[in-house]
């Protein structure tokens, strides 16, 4: 069974605006993840991770090393679970991340959306938090060592609205931080194989320039290759990033550097 939060805060009740507090991620993703547009509010500057969603955290990095220690190969092993909000606004992790987490090995994360949705033909003018019975607010999942965000992992929030599993932010998890990156307004909404080709495309260049540089001899700048990357994609498609200390209840918005990729 998902394992279930209580109703997000009613809307009128937060003021998204107000950057004097961080604000719950419960609540932003409660009150956003169904909506058109997907969209963080721009003035949000800080965001508190619930208790419920720190264990979930711990958890699925304790489920990535166990499974790692088992593989036969020694591989990398990520493991995550489905963040959904649903129609009565009740915020569900699935599977249970202390049972059963989703398994993937070497960022080949793979995901099915159990999700009830409208056929296109019948959505015209209907909104979107009644298209479907449940909407996907992100798909957290570790990463191993200290490994950024990925370029393979941003595809999901760059999807349309009309996508069923269009993720409103993406959620990575390693042993040293915590990392969140949202949508905004000026976030441009892709079909889904669009935004597949367009991150695939920039992962595989990413990949390229890494053992390039690694050939040269210039390992510290092949290591920060998949950082300069991701500030890049961020700056790019007007995303908004937010990071902590593993472990630590508030992550702080980080205005990205944009440098040249060599």
């Amino acid at each position: 069974m998902p394992e279930k939060l209580a109703p997000a805060e009613d809307p009128a009740s937060v003021r998204l605006h107000e950057t004097a507090r961080p604000v719950p991620l419960e609540t932003i993703v409660g009150t956003t993840a169904m909506h058109e547009g997907r969209a963080l509010d721009e003035n949000v500057y800080a965001i508190e991770i619930p208790p419920l969603f720190l264990d979930g955290e711990q958890r699925l990095l304790d489920a990535s090393k166990v499974a790692q220690q088992m593989s036969e190969s020694g591989s990398t092993v990520e493991a995550g679970d489905i963040l959904y909000v649903t129609q009565d606004g009740f915020i569900a992790i699935e599977p249970d991340a202390s049972q059963k987490p989703l398994l993937g090995t070497e960022y080949s994360l793979e995901v099915t959306y159990a999700i009830r949705h409208l056929a296109p033909d019948q959505k015209t003018g209907i909104p979107r938090a009644l298209t479907q019975d449940r909407f996907v607010a992100a798909v957290r999942h570790t990463h191993p060592y200290d490994a950024p965000t990925s370029a393979i992992d941003l595809a999901t929030i760059l999807r349309e609205d009309g996508e069923p599993g269009a993720n409103m932010f993406t959620y990575v998890v390693t042993d040293k931080a915590t990392t969140l990156i949202f949508r905004t307004a000026d976030t441009p909404q892709l079909s889904n194989e669009d935004a597949t080709r367009r991150m695939e495309r920039m992962h595989k260049i990413d990949r390229q320039l890494m053992v390039a540089l690694i050939e040269q001899g210039n390992i510290e700048e092949a290591s920060q290759i998949p950082y300069r990357m991701l500030e890049l994609l961020v700056h790019h498609y007007k995303l908004r990033m937010f990071q902590c200390p593993r472990g630590e209840t508030v992550a702080q918005y980080i205005q990205p550097r944009v440098r040249t990729i060599p």
